[in-house]
């Protein structure tokens, strides 16, 4: 006996059912990924914030500064200075929570790779601290940025709404530290809180890198991205923080930058507008700065 087949027909209508229920989950699986990718990238910043504690614990209150030698030696191999990557190594006591699993590692920093060095570790992690109010860059007696600041965890006047550590590039810089446009595929250890390059640029006594502010115009320093910063905007424009009480939490980069006005400004006039609203700074003190609010 012939057993009836399946029409043309019916096969076409089966395929059409399945390239739509396919058009239908991909992006669901997709947008999964990505929700998982960032829990653990959430993760990772809990646990950092909690390394930097007991850091504290163990050194009178006192969160990792800067440096922990002549700052202007950090990313060399000899003397050895270190940054907070490796002074909270002893409390981390694990190099690959300072990697975000939605960025790639090209050299290997984290892993085994060719760039695997301690002065590369320093420099590139996927996260990067509040150094402007947290980890404060000095300068010395001759005006160079060779010292580290210091802070106490306690002593914040609003930690549930200071960023502490951030989602973080590498910017595409020149030798001279100024921003070329777009970003590496490396992290960075610190980034720069936004509106405080122009009060703190002719400085006396506090450094600051001197490419970096927030805007969101895409000018011609941005190459077309949405700001010149090392924040990142990893996750729908947006990116994961670690907060001054050890809370973590994620906030879209209108957020993190509440309180300036780095969405009409132009690359690098961005300022603190509204200190009230603002998310970065320690004490309501702003470098002798008035905020109005």
């Amino acid at each position: 006996m012939l057993t009836k087949g399946f029409t043309l027909i019916e096969l076409l209508v089966v395929i059409a059912i399945i390239a739509i229920l396919a058009g239908i989950l991909f992006p669901v699986f997709a947008q999964a990924k990505v929700a998982a990718k960032k829990a653990v990238s959430l993760s990772n910043l809990k646990q950092i914030v909690e390394a930097s504690f007991m850091y504290a614990n163990d050194n009178d209150d006192g969160l990792p500064i800067f440096a922990n030698g002549n700052a202007l030696l950090i990313g060399q191999p000899s003397p050895r200075v270190d940054t907070w990557v490796w002074t909270t190594q002893p409390y981390i006591k694990n190099l690959k929570l300072l990697t975000d699993p939605s960025m790639v590692d090209p050299g290997g920093v984290f892993d085994n790779g060719p760039m695997a060095q301690f002065w590369n570790q320093d420099e590139y992690p996927d996260y990067g601290v509040n150094y402007v109010f947290l980890a404060p860059w000095m300068r010395d007696q001759n005006g160079q940025c060779t010292l580290s600041g210091s802070v106490t965890q306690s002593g914040g006047s609003h930690p549930a709404d200071t960023i502490f550590y951030t989602e973080s590039y590498e910017p595409n810089e020149d030798q001279n530290g100024n921003p070329t446009g777009g970003y590496s595929e490396y992290g960075s250890w610190i980034v720069t809180a936004p509106g405080m390059l122009p009060i703190l640029s002719n400085s006396s006594q506090f450094c600051v890198s001197p490419g970096m502010n927030w805007t969101q115009n895409a000018g011609a320093l941005n190459y077309g991205q949405p700001f010149t910063a090392e924040a990142s905007q990893r996750y729908t424009n947006g990116g994961n923080n670690a907060m001054l009480d050890g809370h973590a939490t994620y906030l879209k980069s209108d957020a993190q930058a509440a309180g300036t006005d780095w969405s009409t400004a132009w690359y690098p006039t961005t300022q603190v507008t509204h200190s009230s609203l603002y998310m970065w700074d320690y004490d309501d003190t702003f470098f002798g700065a008035s905020i109005p609010d």
